[in-house]
């Protein structure tokens, strides 16, 4: 059973530190956009998971840094990694059917950009899985 004296205490603990907290200082991040080189597209692709609801989105560009194309869509139920996943294979789809290639694609996502290796025994478990079959 929940004791609702002590998760009201703790809620409005929270929202009193959330309203009274010190306002952070803002500070200037530069990002920079650079082309592709000659006679390519550049994409660049992002994808946000929620439990509910997720969107998935992408811009084409020209080696002069013009807008080509863009794509948005919403995802159900999902990771910001499968999100980011999604939204690749999505876009790449539309650069096929649109012959916007060769294509140099950018995304945000660590986990997409460097995916885990498998590790030996990972490795060393499908062998055997492929020998006794």
């Amino acid at each position: 059973m929940v004791n609702t004296k002590a998760a009201l205490a703790k809620a409005t603990e929270y929202i009193t530190i959330l309203i009274n907290r010190a306002p952070t200082k803002d500070r200037t991040i530069w990002v920079k956009w650079t082309p592709p080189p000659t006679n390519m597209y550049k994409l660049n692709t992002d994808g946000v998971g929620n439990p509910d609801k997720g969107g998935v989105g992408g811009v084409f560009r020209n080696t002069s840094g013009n807008w080509i194309l863009g794509y948005i869509g919403s995802v159900q139920h999902t990771t910001n990694t499968q999100a980011e996943l999604l939204v690749i294979l999505k876009v790449l789809q539309i650069a096929e059917e649109r012959q916007l290639t060769p294509l140099e694609i950018n995304t945000d996502s660590t986990k997409v950009n460097r995916p885990k290796t498998r590790r030996r025994d990972d490795e060393a478990q499908l062998q055997g899985d492929k020998q006794s079959s």
